[in-house]
């Protein structure tokens, strides 16, 4: 179910922009924030926090899924939840949790991956 939903998402809104993407070397807020929307940057992170609380298969799957369409954002997921979100819910206090994790995906991957 989750696999179906991320390859429609991405044959419908990130395979026809990809080369696109590539090519103007923008970063793709709009379909990061939708990316953001349905879930996928908040997979692996704990509903208690705001997140979607999948394991790390379906975490696997989605970028798998993601990769298959578009590098760039495939990279822009991994990113967000390897570089950012997992090592906030490693070995962040609970405060600085709460106040993260549910604020804006896509500028939390953003700012800290640069």
């Amino acid at each position: 179910m989750v696999r179906d939903a991320v390859r429609e998402f991405a044959e419908a809104e990130l395979w026809p922009r990809a080369a696109e993407l590539d090519e103007s070397r923008e970063f793709p807020w709009e379909t990061v924030r939708k990316m953001g929307e349905l879930g996928f940057l908040a997979a692996p992170v704990p509903e208690e926090y705001g997140g979607a609380g999948m394991d790390s298969i379906t975490y696997l799957i989605i970028g798998m899924e993601i990769s298959r369409c578009c590098a760039s954002h495939a990279t822009i997921l991994g990113a967000h939840c390897s570089l950012c979100m997992m090592p906030l819910l490693e070995y962040g206090t609970k405060s600085r949790r709460r106040s993260t994790c549910p604020s804006s995906p896509a500028v939390n991957g953003w700012a800290r991956s640069r």
